[in-house]
């Protein structure tokens, strides 16, 4: 899976230089800074920052952190997870400002429990479909708002973890019994941001 990984992200690299070789930036901005605002409600971050290499081509960055305030898993553990992703981001319209978009993208996640010494490792590659609006100049910021959703594939992997010495369930036989985190699902969402 990290081989995959690792190809999808030369791939995506390669594809966007020669993108930007062949189409100069006629974008009024080039960068911006994005949040999901769903993740506040869930108490977690979800940060990300769009970069564009061409006018219809960008690369995205995003990074996750969820702090474990709810009770995931039975007892008095709490999961945490953090993780960050890479995307490669073509708009289909004329105008990026207010186009649609295609997004295949590669995320690594990490999840563990504060009274556990193991640790989940997630793996997931997928793809977005959605629309950007990025408003004209007001007050010399160009605001954003996005939704998006498509499927993905992850597969996690736990590490580290010890089932003989440990009486509760811990996280690597919960995920090989219910599958969380395992298989095809579905990403959708919204972020709100500024463009620069």
């Amino acid at each position: 899976m990290k081989t995959n990984i690792i190809l999808l992200l030369l791939i995506l690299f390669s594809y966007s230089r020669m993108a930007a070789q062949d189409k100069p930036i006629k974008n009024p901005y080039t960068f911006g800074v994005k949040i999901n605002p769903i993740s506040i409600l869930a108490l977690a971050t979800s940060l990300s920052a769009e970069v564009f290499v061409s006018d219809k081509n960008s690369i995205q960055i995003g990074f996750q952190y969820w702090g474990g305030f709810i009770p995931v898993f039975s007892g008095n553990s709490f999961a945490r997870i953090n993780g960050a992703s890479i995307a490669y981001r073509h708009y289909i319209g004329n105008n990026a400002c207010r186009s649609a978009f295609v997004e295949p993208f590669t995320r690594y996640n990490n999840l563990w429990e504060i009274n556990e010494i193991g640790t989940v490792k997630i793996y997931t590659c997928g793809i977005v479909f959605g629309k950007q609006w990025i408003s004209k100049n007001v007050s010399q910021n160009n605001y954003s708002f996005e939704i998006f959703a498509g499927p993905y594939y992850s597969n996690p992997i736990a590490e580290g973890f010890d089932p003989k010495h440990d009486p509760r369930p811990v996280i690597s036989q919960t995920m090989n019994e219910k599958n969380q985190y395992n298989g095809l699902w579905i990403r959708a969402g919204v972020t709100v941001g500024v463009f620069f």
